[in-house]
């Protein structure tokens, strides 16, 4: 059994080193591209050019050339979802060492390939956190019904930046609800005025419970001083998840009136799930 597992250990450590040199060798290879176009440009004359326009016609045929660094690149995106469909972890921090000169060749090929290859590079751009990778990930959040919704919020939540915000915000007008849920989540590490605020609209006026869920959580990382006071609103949520979240959400972060307001729940609210959260988050407080 060990032995077995050593093995394993052994093959997978190996897989990664593969990879971490591939990775290496093509950016080795795309900085040497791009110092050859800088310097000479693609039509200079070197001396293999040079060479080759005035060698005899008798000469051995040139060799095969070896695979660009474009060719190596993509053969390494291919080996990012396995046969089973899956995203392969490795690979894609094996992507993420080739860094920002890998984003071009990212975005061509989030045109084609199933589910799994897309989410694999949609998770490469988060990885890379270049903002080249910003405007096609925000197009996709925009649309309603996404199946890879998940891995484009989790990729934008690190490239989205207080400058960027306000294009999230905009997306909360939508009428799909998944979108908004989306845009919110995304928001989440991003603390401004503008932010709280439309979180608290979203958590107090929004028709989908999802979607006050959401602002929910992200009031709840707000450094802002509105936004216990709407986390206590929410107390009378219809929605008794969003009224149990509340509740766990003052046992952690107590403001005035969170007292209270927690023993109301715990001795009036309908739904004993809400009262066994009030009465653990009195016990905190």
């Amino acid at each position: 059994m060990d032995n077995r597992m050593s093995k394993s250990f052994r093959t997978s450590l190996w897989f990664s080193f593969m990879l971490s040199c591939v990775a290496m060798s093509i950016v080795l290879l795309l900085a040497e591209k791009d110092k050859a176009r800088a310097f000479g440009g693609e039509g200079a004359v070197t001396a293999s050019t040079v060479e080759s326009s005035t060698a005899p016609a008798f000469r051995n045929p040139v060799p095969s050339q070896p695979p660009s660094a474009d060719q190596r690149l993509r053969v390494l995106l291919r080996n990012l979802a396995t046969p089973a469909g899956r995203v392969n972890p490795r690979a894609v921090r094996a992507v993420r060492e080739v860094g920002s000169l890998a984003v071009p060749v990212i975005l061509e090929e989030l045109q084609d390939g199933d589910d799994a290859y897309q989410e694999a590079l949609i998770l490469c751009l988060g990885e890379i956190g270049d903002p080249a990778g910003l405007d096609p990930l925000l197009r996709r959040l925009a649309r309603p019904g996404d199946p890879l919704k998940e891995a484009v919020t989790a990729s934008l939540s690190g490239l989205i930046s207080e400058e960027a915000a306000p294009r999230v915000l905009a997306l909360l007008a939508s009428e799909a609800p998944d979108v908004r849920v989306a845009a919110l989540r995304v928001l989440c590490r991003t603390s401004t005025p503008d932010v709280t605020r439309a979180a608290i609209r979203t958590l107090l006026d929004d028709v989908s419970p999802d979607a006050r869920s959401a602002a929910l959580d992200l009031l709840g990382n707000a450094r802002d001083e509105s936004a216990p006071e709407a986390i206590l609103l929410s107390l009378n949520d219809s929605d008794r998840g969003i009224r149990v979240r509340a509740v766990r959400l003052l046992g952690r972060y107590p403001c005035a009136g969170a007292r209270e307001a927690l023993k109301g729940r715990f001795s009036d609210d309908p739904d004993v799930e809400v009262r066994r959260a009030a009465a653990e988050a009195l016990a905190r407080l």
